[in-house]
């Protein structure tokens, strides 16, 4: 399409793609505009959002700034001139806007040059650039269409989109951090409103250094306020983080600021458990209001960032776990253990781990049902001896347990030893189908997998169990349970050398 340069002065015309936005420079010096509206060249933002940025600065710059800042002194006049560019390019957009409506409804465009063309009276043949029986010529390509098949003229100049007041930006962007953003004039990380010049391709500033834009940056540049980080760390930071909470509103919005450490991240609805210092509570917040409160430099937030990342990617490797790991319990069948943070108490390999909970939820007494505190050893009504699977440690299944780290660098050794205890179980497992046949004469002391005469029958249709002896004349085994733990199971089974299967849990 044609792009008329916006210079009343200028004649120029330029070709360009008409369904894509770029930054037109004319000869005759008029500053670099777009081709979509012919407006100022706008970096960042699109053509719709223009009009609303320049009020919205406009509102700022005019009584948002003294208001945020708590500043009653009058505005200077370099700021006065400031607001008179910025209300000139409103009034002019306005103008612009008008004008392309206009021609919305009374033109259409010449198929040859798409040239916008009026028909003011006679019939549907039209001639680009002169009357179609000769007379009122004009520049044109002098193709001939009728009127009745043109494309109808399509304004350059959208409706513009509303933006929220000033008056929000308190609320919302009065502690965020932009960590990836550092003014253009300090030199440090934007803390609260960043002002973003749409007129330029990279520059910021923050809100102490936007008043003192006078002197050092074009008056008549255009100002984008940004409430909110466009590269935010909040998601899989580990427990014991110190966070920051910002942009709640409401009930909560007096959290904003406080400085609160992280007790547990839930990642299926990206929220945080907190404990805010002083006893304050231990209050739900939205991933998207918490930020991290020691980052200072870039480098802080990159190292954190390739942190946060590596927590999503350890997520993954769940075998091979040591002693001492930190993890979550993930998938678990009791809703009150699903997200809980404990630590890697004992390894069962190949089977499970034990896990100390830091927060164990309350267990329920198997004898009267009465929930009791994790810390309680006997039930408080009927003082049945609370079982060995509850309260602070428990047995967990390996898939059920995700690690938690606190540096990216050991992503790479969870890595290797989840895929070293995956080969390992593998060629268990092959072991295993290789000696389900040999149920003879196992020694004592082997754990076994017991399929019971009824296990059609059977919830549980096998049960792990431990040799005691074995009666070669019968060939039956005395089975003991594999632990104290499972007192659901008779101290002694008898069984059938046919319902019984070997397990290792190595390949030798």
């Amino acid at each position: 399409g044609q792009v008329a340069c916006p210079n009343p002065a200028c004649k120029n015309v330029v070709i360009c793609d008409p369904d894509r936005r770029t930054r037109v420079v004319c000869p005759c010096g008029q500053p670099p505009f777009c081709s979509m509206c012919r407006e100022p060249f706008h970096h960042h933002v699109d053509c719709a959002l223009v009009q609303s940025i320049r009020q919205q600065y406009l509102e700022w710059i005019s009584h948002g700034r003294r208001v945020y800042l708590g500043n009653l002194e009058l505005d200077s006049e370099a700021t006065v001139k400031r607001q008179e560019a910025v209300r000139t390019a409103i009034d002019r957009h306005k103008e612009l806007a008008a004008d392309e409506q206009w021609k919305a409804e009374h033109c259409r465009l010449c198929p040859k040059c798409c040239k916008p063309i009026q028909r003011t009276q006679g019939c549907s043949s039209m001639k680009c650039g002169e009357n179609y029986h000769g007379g009122n010529k004009q520049p044109g390509c002098g193709h001939n269409f009728t009127w009745d098949t043109a494309l109808t003229y399509v304004p350059r100049v959208d409706r513009h989109q509303d933006l929220p007041s000033v008056g929000l930006t308190k609320l919302k962007g009065a502690y965020v951090k932009h960590f990836f953003t550092n003014c253009s004039l300090c030199q440090q990380i934007i803390t609260g409103p960043r002002f973003k010049c749409i007129q330029c391709e990279h520059f910021d500033c923050c809100v102490n250094c936007e008043g003192k834009l006078d002197g050092c940056h074009e008056a008549d540049h255009v100002f984008q306020l940004v409430l909110e980080p466009s590269d935010p760390i909040n998601e899989d930071l580990p427990p014991g983080t110190e966070v920051e909470v910002f942009g709640l509103e409401d009930a909560q919005a007096s959290l904003n600021g406080v400085v609160a450490k992280i007790l547990r991240y839930i990642p299926q609805i990206k929220v945080y458990d907190l404990d805010l210092p002083f006893g304050g509570g231990k209050p739900i917040v939205p991933a998207a209001n918490v930020q991290p409160s020691s980052i200072q430099t870039m480098h802080d937030a990159q190292g954190m960032l390739e942190m946060m990342l590596g927590q999503q990617e350890a997520r993954r490797f769940y075998l091979g776990l040591k002693t001492g790991q930190q993890i979550q319990l993930t998938g678990a069948e009791d809703p009150e253990l699903e997200n809980q943070v404990g630590t890697i108490d004992g390894v069962d390999r190949g089977r499970c781990y034990r896990v100390k909970l830091l927060q164990p939820p309350q267990w329920s007494c198997r004898k009267c049902t009465l929930r009791n505190d994790a810390s309680a050893t006997r039930c408080d009504a009927c003082r049945t001896q609370r079982g060995k699977d509850q309260g602070q440690s428990l047995q967990v299944n390996l898939s059920h347990v995700s690690p938690l780290i606190k540096t990216a660098a050991e992503v790479k050794t969870l890595a290797q030893m989840h895929m070293s205890e995956f080969d390992y179980l593998a060629k268990v497992e092959m072991a295993n189908a290789e000696c389900a046949g040999c149920n003879l004469d196992l020694p004592s002391g082997l754990l076994v997998e017991y399929s019971t005469p009824k296990a059609a029958a059977s919830e549980e249709a096998t049960s792990v169990l431990k040799v005691e002896a074995f009666d070669i004349w019968e060939d039956e085994y005395d089975l003991a349970p594999e632990n104290e733990r499972k007192l659901f199971l008779p101290y002694k089974t008898l069984a059938k050398a046919s319902n019984v299967r070997p397990l290792f849990f190595n390949e030798e």
